[in-house]
C-alpha cells in the first residue's frame, strides 16, 4: 500500500526518496537523509519480506500512515521499502534505532 497524500510536499518527499540508488545496497539499510521527513527508505531488505512484517517490526516506534513494498526485476533484485509514519519524529526514533539491523538474518 502506497502512503497516502497529494500534496506538492509528497512530490518533494516523492523525488527526493527516488534519488536514492538501492541498486547497490549489501546490507539491511535505513537512509541517511538530509533534512527530517516523515517517510524512511528502508533498503537490502530479503525479496520474500512482507508488509505486517515491516509494520510489526516499525510500529514500535509510532504509527504509520503506510508501507511501500518495492522488488526490483530481472539483474537488480534489490527489494526494498518506504515507511511513511504519522510524524518525523517516529521516523527519526526508527531511523537511530534500526540503522544496521538485520532483518531475517
Amino acid at each position: 500500500a502506497a502512503a497516502g497524500g497529494g500534496g506538492s510536499d509528497d512530490v518533494d518527499e516523492k523525488k527526493r526518496l527516488n534519488d536514492y540508488d538501492v541498486r547497490n545496497s549489501r546490507s539491511f539499510s535505513v537512509a541517511h537523509e538530509h533534512s527530517p521527513s516523515r517517510t524512511l527508505f528502508v533498503g537490502s531488505l530479503q525479496h520474500n519480506v512482507d508488509e505486517t512484517e515491516l509494520k510489526d517490526l516499525f510500529l514500535n516506534y509510532g504509527r504509520i500512515e503506510g508501507i511501500d513494498v518495492k522488488r526490483g526485476q530481472g539483474s537488480t533484485k534489490a527489494t526494498y521499502a518506504f515507511i511513511r509514519f504519522t510524524t518525523i519524529d517516529s521516523a527519526r526514533r526508527a531511523k537511530d534505532a534500526m540503522q544496521g539491523y538485520q532483518l531475517g538474518r
